[in-house]
């Protein structure tokens, strides 16, 4: 399909946007991006979707500049494309850069369990503890999928926050984005759940202190690829969403 082809058929992202409250002190710039991910990734604004600035900009109540800003992040992260001189869309996916993704955490989060297990200070085995919680709660209360990825996403954060780490979470998370979509995907259509006991057994690991990073990474590696729990189920009921 032509550009000119494609720019009649796509969903107009302005058009179908939700908005997200603003944090205090929160930049534009970083509000457009959460707003604009947050869109993507609940599928508000599905594969293919057109995103005109303007328009954006407008239904957001801010200049032009921390829209454009928003969406040049998202093009660093394989989730907008841009058709030079025509127009921008969220972007289809690509199952290579998903896999770079996932490869991505799938290498370096086995060694930062390894670094942590047995190691634990009763403020980190705490986090772990309450992330667990609100998970057993959320499956129990059947959440919105919105909530139930923060909270998982927020027991891999704590991975690397424990072992000082920040700076690859931000870099993995970039990296990630494509995998990251998928497994809300799977959330959203209904076709994945929260997966607490995955999480327990991880906890388990950091506990125990003896486990072999062999091990710990075969665990890893099938932790995420839980999305082979729906892929095929997803690219048969949506074969528009992918390159």
């Amino acid at each position: 399909m032509g550009i000119a082809q494609r720019i009649e058929a796509s969903i107009d992202a302005a058009s179908c946007m939700h908005l997200l409250d603003r944090e205090p002190r929160e930049q534009a710039a970083d509000w457009c991006y959460r707003v604009l991910l947050h869109n993507i990734q609940m599928l508000y604004m599905p594969p293919g979707s057109i995103l005109r600035e303007p328009d954006l900009a407008a239904r957001m109540g801010v200049s032009r500049t921390p829209v454009h800003e928003a969406v040049k992040r998202l093009v660093e992260a394989h989730l907008v494309f841009v058709a030079p001189k025509r127009a921008t869309f969220v972007s289809l996916i690509d199952m290579d850069v998903h896999a770079q993704g996932r490869f991505a955490r799938t290498a370096v989060e086995p060694l930062l369990i390894a670094k942590l297990q047995g190691r634990l200070t009763p403020g980190q085995h705490a986090d772990y503890e309450a992330n667990i919680a609100r998970q057993a709660e959320m499956a129990r209360l059947g959440a919105n999928p919105r909530d139930v990825v923060t909270v998982d996403d927020e027991f891999h954060h704590l991975l690397y926050t424990h072992t000082g780490n920040e700076l690859v979470w931000e870099a993995n998370r970039m990296v990630s984005a494509q995998f990251d979509r998928v497994r809300y995907m799977g959330l959203v259509l209904g076709y994945e759940h929260l997966m607490v006991g995955e999480h327990d057994f991880l906890l388990d690991i950091l506990e125990t202190g003896d486990v072999p990073v062999v091990d710990i990474y075969d665990m890893v590696d099938a932790h995420l690829k839980g999305y082979r729990r729906f892929i095929d189920r997803l690219t048969a009921d949506h074969p528009d969403y992918f390159a």
